[in-house]
């Protein structure tokens, strides 16, 4: 988990492609109040008891296009009413202590054991916090999050996706959500963290969610653990054609899944199917193929590793490398000196 420091409370700022992280501080509510509402929702805020006794609010969050994540501590008993986030999914477990937290009609105590998902449609709130607690919160875009669930299905949605309300363990498959959750927090701990690259985090912010819908019982869960449907092969050429044609501009699997109008679950038994491999697999073998073609053809004294590698979308650098050494034998650098003129690209379609 992260540290929360300590900081002065700024005003909103605007997401960027990447994750933005964020501190703050304060012993005032109307203060800790915007913040959240700026983290998550609009919401009313009041403390428990004396106004003001204990009030030590603490928040950190980060911030991309997709998601929002953030750590909070009051350090005393708050109550928190919000209308129905309308545009989000909000989705909370507690790292530290317990509190109870509500969903319309609903009201379970939130632990370490629990993760608990409101929908757009139901207003929520907080109570009975224990001083030592600290919450994670998760604000996650609605149109990515049904765009994702019509993509792995294969069709459009008819309503809001209802999760089942505190009644999912984190132990097990749930477990796995969670693993996420710490690899975003791992990310953005290191200077070269994946969550610093805008097309990363674009991944890591689908990862998470993707997580999320196939871990957590909601209306749809047996339809995503059905057996995936057969694809034909032509539904795979027009995924190859896709991934071929630009491989720099595909992010996710989603990606592909899209251009060859068919579902996420499809896709991937197709192409393991007539390709042995995951469609992921395959778009780094062509962006790999096109790195090494503009490498051997590329001149030592205006051509980089850096920019060439970046061209065809890889963007942690260090893992580039291993991988093109695993596939080549060599160094990305060692074939650039050992350029042997045009046309080393010939396809990688088996």
């Amino acid at each position: 988990m992260w540290t929360i420091q300590d900081s002065r409370v700024r005003p909103a700022w605007r997401p960027r492609s990447a994750f933005s992280a964020k501190s703050f501080a304060t012993s005032d509510v109307d203060e800790a109040r915007d913040v959240l509402t700026h983290s998550y929702a609009d919401h009313s805020i009041r403390t428990a008891g004396r106004v003001g006794r204990g009030f030590n609010f603490l928040h950190r969050v980060a911030s991309s296009s997709q998601i929002n994540i953030g750590y909070t501590t009051f350090g005393t008993d708050v109550d928190i009413s919000a209308p129905p986030p309308r545009t989000s999914y909000i989705v909370c477990f507690s790292v530290r202590g317990h509190l109870t937290m509500s969903c319309g009609a609903e009201s379970v105590v939130l632990t370490s054991d629990r993760v608990a998902v409101v929908p757009p449609t139901k207003p929520f709130g907080f109570r009975e916090w224990s001083p030592d607690s600290c919450v994670v919160g998760i604000r996650i875009s609605r149109g990515d999050l049904e765009g994702d669930l019509s993509t792995l299905l294969g069709r459009p949605i008819a309503s809001p996706v209802d999760f089942e309300f505190g009644k999912v363990s984190t132990h097990g498959r749930g477990s796995t959500f969670l693993r996420t959750v710490d690899l975003i927090e791992s990310e953005l701990e290191r200077p070269d963290g994946m969550s610093h690259e805008s097309s990363l985090a674009a991944r890591l912010s689908q990862l998470l969610i993707t997580s999320l819908l196939t871990t957590q019982s909601h209306e749809y869960s047996e339809q995503l653990h059905e057996p995936a449907p057969a694809v034909s092969s032509s539904a795979v050429r027009r995924a190859l054609d896709y991934v071929e044609t630009d491989p720099s501009r595909v992010r996710t699997v989603s990606d592909i899944a899209r251009a060859a109008s068919v579902s996420v679950r499809a896709i991937e038994h197709g192409f393991r199917k007539h390709l042995g491999v995951s469609p992921m697999a395959y778009l780094k073998e062509v962006r790999l193929a096109r790195v090494h073609d503009d490498l051997i053809n590329g001149d030592p004294a205006e051509t980089t590793i850096t920019s060439t590698a970046r061209r065809w979308g890889f963007t942690h650098l260090s893992r580039f490398s291993e991988s093109y050494r695993q596939k080549y034998g060599v160094l990305p650098s060692e074939t650039l000196r050992q350029r042997r003129g045009p046309g080393s690209f010939a396809g990688l379609r088996p």
